[in-house]
């Protein structure tokens, strides 16, 4: 059971960070890989106790946390970033 717990919380992050990194306003991705977060930990509350749901609520927030903060840097860095620039103009008509 852990293990499909775990793969849960993973499929949360993994969402969670598609929708903000790489397909930014689905909102789809982002209110299923919340329901998987919260779905994992409630999860990990009910069938560990207490002591490992805090556990794991914190583990998932500085998880997402690292997550955010990972891909700002890479996108910062221009591996992922688009460099090309539009500089065509639209005729005005006067």
């Amino acid at each position: 059971m852990f293990w499909i717990i775990l793969a849960i919380i993973l499929a949360g992050l993994i969402l969670i960070f598609l929708e903000i990194f790489v397909i930014p306003g689905t909102t789809l991705f982002g209110i299923v890989g919340g329901v998987a977060l919260v779905v994992g930990v409630l999860l990990i509350y009910s069938n560990y106790g207490s002591k490992w749901g805090n556990i794991a609520a914190l583990a998932t927030g500085v998880a997402v946390i690292i997550a955010v903060a990972a891909g700002f840097k890479v996108i910062q860095s221009n591996r992922l970033a688009m460099k090309a620039e539009i500089t065509g103009k639209v005729n005005e008509i006067e």
